[in-house]
């Protein structure tokens, strides 16, 4: 019997197996197959992602003002990075918008020497970060938990 197991290929192993080992093997294929087409797809989006931060990023140091950065922002293809910067300066450009505007009613007939806006809310642009790194962190992690659970569940399966 041990001979017979030796000598045998795979072809007929699966030939000689029953139907609950065919089962088995079928379910752990489809993990298999499964599994590879999430980590092939993360590590292309991954790379991509990468590459495109870098080039925005570089795009971004060689500009000479906020407005060629906004500029490129718009035109950029997406990546992590720009959506941080996009947003970052939405959040920077509403509050000083709200302060002009703040200024601007305060000041209505008075002549005043402080007509600069400074950044007073902080907290809204770490929660403005926050958000948007924890958006793209779901997007990049997507599948992430199917391979966490197939590589808990298949020793078990494939044990049975």
């Amino acid at each position: 019997m041990v001979q017979l197991l030796a000598s045998a290929s795979v072809t007929q192993l699966l030939t000689h197996a029953g139907g609950v080992a065919k089962g088995v093997l079928i379910i752990l294929l489809a993990f298999s197959l499964i599994s590879w087409s999430i980590m092939i797809d993360r590590y292309l989006s991954y790379r991509k992602f990468s590459r495109r931060s870098s080039d925005f990023y570089e795009v971004l140091r060689s500009s000479s003002s906020v407005t060629e950065m906004v500029a490129t922002a718009k035109h950029s293809k997406d990546s992590p990075l720009k959506e941080m910067f996009v947003e970052t300066y939405q959040e920077l450009h509403d509050q000083v918008k709200d302060q002009l505007t703040l200024q601007a009613s305060q000041q209505v007939g008075e002549n005043s020497t402080e007509n600069h806006p400074r950044m007073r809310h902080t907290e809204n642009l770490e929660r403005t970060l926050q958000r948007v790194m924890r958006d793209r962190t779901i997007i990049l992690e997507t599948g992430l938990a199917f391979l966490a659970t197939t590589a808990a569940a298949t020793p078990f399966i494939g044990l049975f």
